[in-house]
């Protein structure tokens, strides 16, 4: 397998999915916590 450069084009191109993916989570989990306090009764 071929090592890629630190500022590769790949090497980009994963970091930017990687942040993609961890701001995906925190948007969910920032939703099930309001449907959790919205389904729950007061």
């Amino acid at each position: 397998m071929m090592e890629e450069e630190k500022d590769s084009n790949a090497a980009l191109l994963l970091e930017g999915i990687v942040l993609r993916l961890q701001a995906d989570l925190r948007w969910l989990q920032a939703c099930e916590i309001a449907w959790t306090k919205r389904s729950t009764p007061q």
